[in-house]
């Protein structure tokens, strides 16, 4: 009996140094026991990227002239309506619209409105246009043709005008107005050029109360800080959670009087 208990003792000195030991080793080789893991996935953040601002600014143009080969009107008046790309005539428009773009944001796109006019009937065929940039000062009471500014061709996008077309024609000057905020000072303004013509063009309204005179409809994106939300397993009512920022869109009119 004494025996048994002996063997016994000597069996649970052999289990505890062993537990004992393998403690030891963890120590010696820098490992802790591994702790029970956690109930449930850890929680992150992540961070979702606004979207823009997009504002809309209308400017109507400070300065408005009108010249053609066989000159302008002595007085200096600017007509109540234009026929550009009519055969025979070279005839441009000019125009200088007094803005100021943001500093910060991104130009989305620049576009001239003009409103076609009903008062001269249109030829089937389209008359093309396009814009041009004007480097030169010019003055609208003094331009003529032989005394024109100069005009560089920065490659816009040409337009077809076509009889049965919308009222309203749209012209793209974004090539030119992505430069106004550096405040270069050859930025003159922008010319309107045909680039083929008909027996009766295309006619729009320059000065009439009754259609609107041409606009510049800027499209400019304001950068906005991106926005920390909590992870999707948590809910949106939870107090702490900051929902995305919507997305907002914003109308800015700056309308010039014309001068007359």
């Amino acid at each position: 009996m004494i025996l048994g208990l002996l063997t016994l003792l000597l069996r649970r000195l052999a289990i505890s140094g062993f537990f004992f030991g393998g403690l030891f080793f963890c120590a010696a080789c820098g490992h802790a026991p591994t702790p029970k893991s956690a109930k449930g996935p850890a929680s992150t953040a992540t961070t979702k990227q606004a979207e823009p601002r997009i504002e809309r600014i209308l400017v109507r143009a400070d300065r408005i002239a009108f010249i053609e080969p066989e000159g302008k009107d002595p007085n200096g008046a600017v007509p109540s309506l234009v026929v550009l790309g009519r055969q025979g005539t070279g005839a441009r428009a000019l125009f200088h619209f007094g803005v100021t773009l943001p500093a910060k944001g991104t130009l989305k796109s620049a576009t001239i409105l003009l409103t076609r006019s009903s008062d001269v009937d249109m030829a089937p065929s389209p008359v093309e246009l396009h814009a041009e940039r004007i480097v030169d000062p010019w003055d609208a009471r003094l331009v003529s043709w032989p005394e024109q500014p100069r005009l560089v061709d920065v490659r816009t996008q040409h337009v077809l005008v076509r009889r049965d077309g919308a009222k309203t024609v749209r012209v793209d000057v974004k090539n030119i107005v992505q430069g106004w905020p550096l405040k270069d000072p050859s930025d003159q303004g922008i010319a309107l050029v045909a680039d083929s013509s008909t027996l009766t063009g295309a006619a729009f309204s320059y000065i009439s109360r009754a259609d609107d005179p041409p606009t510049l409809e800027v499209m400019w994106a304001y950068p906005d800080a991106p926005t920390k939300v909590d992870a999707p397993a948590q809910p949106e009512n939870r107090p702490g959670n900051r929902p995305g920022q919507a997305k907002k869109d914003g109308l800015l009119r700056i309308q010039n009087d014309e001068q007359k």
